[in-house]
Formats: structure tokens, C-alpha cells, sequence
């Protein structure tokens, strides 16, 4: 999308900085914006972008800096492409690094809205995008609707 202009701001007016700087081996943001981009066929905007690699800070340790972001964007903005994408990654990627701690197949993810329309929205995504087949009873019984 280079030919598209952007109006707006990228960074929010209220936010935490850093601990230092933000690359690829500080942030797991980066990560999160190649797989929408080369898994997904993605582009992100820019302020998911800015996001995710500022929310996804991890500190010398491995650990994510933050265990809770609150974001506040204005409706039809992409928040909820932006959860399907992180919750793909998240399940695809991410729930691998710390099988010791957390095993893939107990890694949960859970999701609200204001109502369960928009709740699902964001699940049925992920689910289209992984084209997914139980491949057997347990499994299906593993997958909420």
C-alpha cells in the first residue's frame, strides 16, 4: 500500500516509553507484523503497527513487559482485525515458546465485546485463516464456537 496516504497519528497522545529501544530482538512486534504480512497476506496500518511493537515489548529475560494494554481506538478502525491477527500469532506462533510453562494444546485465548456477534468476528478470522479439521473427537471438543 504505498501509494495510500494516511491521515492521523500514528503515536497516541498518552503512552509508556520503552526501556530502551524497540527492534527486533526487544519486541515481539515485529514478529507479529511479518506474520500478518507474510502468512496472512496483511498490511497493517500503521498505528497497529505502532502498537503491537510497543505492546509487545519483552524484557532481557524473554518475558513480556506488559500483562495487560488498554487501547482506545474509534469504531472501524481495525481493532478487531488487529485481535484476529494477534490471536493467529499468538496460537500459531507464540504458544510454542513456553511449552514448559504453558503446554500448546491448554493455550487459551480469550476474547470480549459488547455483544457476541462481534465477539465471534474476530474468532471466525482466525478460523478461516487456519482452514481448520478437527482430526479427531477430542480435538473438536477442544474448539469453542
Amino acid at each position: 500500500m504505498p501509494d495510500v496516504v494516511y491521515k492521523g497519528k500514528t503515536q497516541p497522545r498518552i503512552w509508556t516509553k520503552p526501556l530502551r529501544k524497540l527492534t527486533a530482538e526487544t519486541s515481539r512486534g515485529f514478529e507479529v507484523i511479518d506474520f500478518a504480512r507474510e502468512v496472512l497476506k496483511i498490511e497493517l496500518y500503521p498505528w497497529q503497527q505502532w502498537l503491537l511493537i510497543h505492546a509487545l515489548e519483552i524484557l532481557e529475560d524473554g518475558a513480556y513487559r506488559f500483562r495487560q494494554v488498554i487501547v482506545l481506538v474509534a469504531r472501524q478502525n481495525g481493532k478487531s482485525l488487529l485481535a484476529s491477527v494477534l490471536a493467529a500469532w499468538w496460537l500459531y506462533v507464540d504458544s510454542r515458546r513456553f511449552a514448559a510453562r504453558v503446554p500448546p494444546v491448554t493455550f487459551k485465548i480469550i476474547g470480549t465485546a459488547q455483544n457476541l456477534d462481534i465477539a465471534r468476528e474476530v474468532w471466525s478470522s482466525v478460523r478461516a485463516w487456519s482452514n481448520y479439521e478437527p482430526e479427531s473427537i477430542e480435538e473438536e471438543k477442544l474448539v469453542i464456537p
